[in-house]
């Protein structure tokens, strides 16, 4: 199927204004017990929406997708903004419990800054690394989310370069952010 975002927005009165197109293909299965298996793959392309007064643009992801009664799974997932890319797994069980495993690539500072409507800081960088988190959708606000990030930073391209190591740990039931062995 092919679901374009902005008529989709229109129809739903989506707040966020979004647009793009959004390619699902796969198989969806439906026993004698009414139990549902859907497996596939999802790719956007030049999605962008609304956050608050700014305007998220150029995102584009593509994953592989299991869904059941219980789970959800996208595996492989891939997706570009900001001028980084995120790869990685995550998924939600129960539609509470979730959990995201992957990898921050070349988020460079400068970047995002701009395209979050911020006038840039002299500064540049580039983040990478690691990344988890899991929690539970249930649980009011974030005190389920535990995280934990061990990015390194290398010198941006414009701006006065920045270089360095963040290795952080959070605990939403605690709402304790442990920074250990950064520079």
């Amino acid at each position: 199927s092919r679901l374009v975002l902005d008529e989709l927005g229109r129809l739903a009165k989506v707040a966020a204004r979004p647009d793009g197109i959004v390619v699902a293909n796969g198989t969806a299965k439906l026993d004698a017990a009414n139990k549902y298996q859907v497996a596939g793959n999802v790719e956007g392309r030049n999605i962008s929406f609304s956050q608050g007064a700014q305007r998220i643009r150029n995102v584009n992801l593509f994953t592989a997708i299991n869904v059941d009664p219980n789970r959800i799974d996208l595996k492989g997932l891939r997706l570009s903004a900001l001028g980084g890319q995120f790869t990685g797994d995550a998924s939600l069980e129960q539609f509470a419990r979730y959990s995201v495993n992957g990898s921050l690539r070349n988020l460079d500072m400068q970047t995002v800054q701009k395209a979050l409507g911020q006038k840039p800081l002299p500064y540049d960088g580039v983040v990478s690394g690691p990344i988890q988190a899991q929690g539970n959708l249930k649980t009011p606000g974030i005190k389920s989310l535990t995280a934990n990030a061990k990015l390194s930073i290398t010198p941006g391209r414009g701006g006065i370069p920045v270089s360095g190591r963040i290795n952080a740990d959070y605990n939403g039931a605690t709402e304790n952010i442990i920074v250990s062995d950064s520079y």
